[in-house]
């Protein structure tokens, strides 16, 4: 009996030492069998453990859908855009929630991809077709942080997939956009992020064709056409000339990476083709190895002068030849009328102020036209309600009325694509009469109007309180005259090309029955270039110039507009890191079954371990 008690109790000391090892790995193990079932989360500046309700991240994605992004990328025989969509749906496969907001920089509604798009990328490729347009990632990436605020969606990963391509950044003309990005972020702190995936280019022979300018009369029209290398060698190609009548070849040899051609295509009466496909060899990008054009001069640049002073005709006739090839004509006060009128789209007025308010006018106006008026010379009454202007205002000599409220950031008076402003703080007036109607765009030192714009119909009337000889103003020394002249025409005049349209022009997603002659049935002029019949008339359509462009941004060049201090970066961020928390509980389920091997090892009996 003593033996056994002794036995028992030396049994019992060695059972408390050598059961505490399986007792603990069954603690841990337990403890990981609960945390893989709760599946806590870790959260960026949160405790590593979480059990609050899980609120998944939304996942967005935006793609380059712009020309560029037809070229080839490296290591691949795949085009950069089906790379990057390749990539989506690998990014989809790996997420738990399976199902991803997608958004493109055509501006187009944003969509859902699930699964079985994933499983059937022929679904997808039907929605993300490759474009002759161009991209403004900025403005995309923007656009979808404002869907996030309208939709209050409180935690995003916003992912953009492009070849990051300079011309589609933009970053001196984007930088106010670059700041509501900056804003939108620090604002929402770590519940959004910004991850850029760079799509990389292949170092393949690429060339490309565009058109410079056009030079046309009665017998010949003569393009100027940019070929440009990624190679600087020497090297001879063909061009091929395709009519609706005929195609010919010619021989050319380029002599390094920028080569200006001008081929004479005869327009001789009895034989006159209608439009022009102007093709290189095909070679690592297709997209851009073509241009298009029109024989027939169309809606050709003109300014409509109706100008009371001699002087100031001839100050407005020099301030407005603001692009090559425009048509500046004039016509007395007393000859305009409604038949005169009928072909104009752009007016500028000085002195008519019976007749500014004329039946004509609001016609025109009415049609989509632009008109500019500056007021009379002589004092103006304010008690006529016919005429749009208060009556004169003159400082004292030394003194002057200064422009120093305007919009620089939108608008026909917005800062420069440098962020250069316009030079107001040279402006000088002695002279002024206030417009009465219309919206103000700028703001005299005392809150007066100095130009107003007013809406009629699908026109624009601007109204100037000031005229550019110097007894009024200094504007005559076209510092400020000029540029605002300028932007006036450019964003009034849509598509003032006379051969030919650039794709991804809003104005083209509705053209009716445009029927494509040089491309595939269904294309768009919005979204493909190339030759469209629409009605009796053909019309030709280009990529965006700039989609030529081999320069690419740098994530130290984003980062010095964003102001953040880091952003996600495929150097050191890739897809997988999008299915962490996937792979997490992957890893922990291992470990518990690591610490049930290991237990059921300690707990065999001690003869079967020394046996073992």
């Amino acid at each position: 009996m003593q033996f056994l008690l002794k036995a028992k109790k030396k049994d019992s000391k060695f059972s408390k030492i050598s059961h505490w090892v399986p007792l603990l790995l069954r603690v841990f193990l337990l403890l990981s069998l609960i945390f893989l079932l709760a599946r806590p989360l870790f959260e960026q500046g949160a405790n590593w453990l979480s059990f609050s309700e899980y609120k998944p991240s939304t996942l967005v994605c935006i793609i380059d859908r712009s020309t560029s992004m037809r070229r080839m990328s490296a290591n691949s025989s795949l085009s950069l855009q089906e790379t990057a969509r390749k990539q989506i749906l690998s990014t989809l496969m790996r997420q738990r929630r399976k199902k991803i907001i997608l958004f493109d920089t055509l501006g187009t509604e944003p969509f859902m991809i699930n699964e079985s798009m994933a499983q059937n990328p022929a679904l997808l490729d039907e929605v993300l077709q490759p474009t002759d347009t161009a991209a403004n990632l900025p403005q995309s990436i923007k656009r979808v942080m404002e869907w996030l605020t309208r939709e209050s969606v409180q935690k995003a990963s916003i992912l953009v997939y492009s070849d990051m391509q300079k011309s589609s950044w933009d970053l001196p003309s984007n930088s106010s956009t670059l700041q509501n990005i900056t804003e939108y972020l620090e604002k929402k702190d770590t519940q959004w992020e910004l991850k850029i995936f760079p799509i990389k280019l292949s170092t393949f022979l690429n060339r490309s064709i565009s058109i410079e300018k056009i030079t046309y009369n009665e017998d010949f029209i003569r393009p100027q056409l940019l070929i440009e290398s990624s190679s600087e060698s020497p090297e001879g190609l063909t061009l091929e000339i395709q009519t609706d009548q005929n195609t010919r070849i010619l021989d050319l040899n380029l002599s390094g990476s920028n080569n200006l051609f001008s081929p004479q295509i005869a327009l001789s009466k009895n034989s006159k083709p209608k439009w022009v496909r102007l093709a290189i060899p095909t070679d690592s990008c297709e997209a851009d190895n073509d241009a298009f054009l029109t024989t027939t001069m169309k809606d050709p640049k003109k300014i409509l002068f109706c100008i009371e002073d001699k002087k100031i005709e001839k100050i407005l006739l020099a301030a407005a030849q603001v692009e090559p090839n425009l048509i500046l004509s004039t016509i007395s006060p007393k000859a305009i009328n409604d038949k005169s009128l009928s072909q104009e789209k752009f007016l500028i007025l000085q002195g008519t102020n019976k007749g500014i308010n004329s039946s004509y006018f609001l016609a025109f106006l009415k049609n989509g036209g632009t008109i500019i008026s500056f007021p009379g010379k002589q004092s103006i009454n304010s008690n006529n309600n016919v005429r749009n202007w208060l009556a004169m205002e003159t400082r004292k000599k030394g003194n002057f009325f200064q422009v120093n409220q305007w919009n620089k950031e939108i608008g026909i008076l917005a800062n420069t694509s440098k962020g250069q402003p316009l030079p107001f703080s040279f402006f000088q007036a002695r002279k002024r009469a206030i417009p009465t109607v219309g919206k103000a765009l700028a703001f005299y030192d005392d809150g007066k109007p100095f130009v107003t714009k007013n809406k009629t119909g699908q026109g624009v009337h601007y109204y100037f309180s000031t005229l550019p000889i110097t007894p009024w103003s200094n504007l005559e020394d076209g510092f400020l005259l000029v540029p605002i002249i300028q932007r006036i025409y450019q964003s009034s005049v849509a598509q003032n090309q006379t051969f030919f349209g650039v794709c991804g022009n809003a104005q083209y997603s509705e053209l009716p029955a445009a029927n494509a002659v040089t491309g595939e049935q269904d294309d768009s002029p919005f979204t493909n270039a190339g030759i469209y019949q629409v009605d009796k008339g053909f019309s030709a359509y280009n990529r965006p110039q700039r989609e030529n462009d081999m320069e690419f941004v740098t994530k130290g060049e984003i980062m010095d507009f964003l102001s953040l201090a880091e952003f996600g970066w495929r150097g050191q961020t890739s897809t997988m890191d999008i299915g962490k928390d996937e792979e997490i509980w992957k890893a922990l389920l291992l470990v518990a079954v690591g610490l049930l091997l290991a237990e059921s090892f300690f707990s065999l009996p001690p003869k079967l371990n020394s046996i073992r």
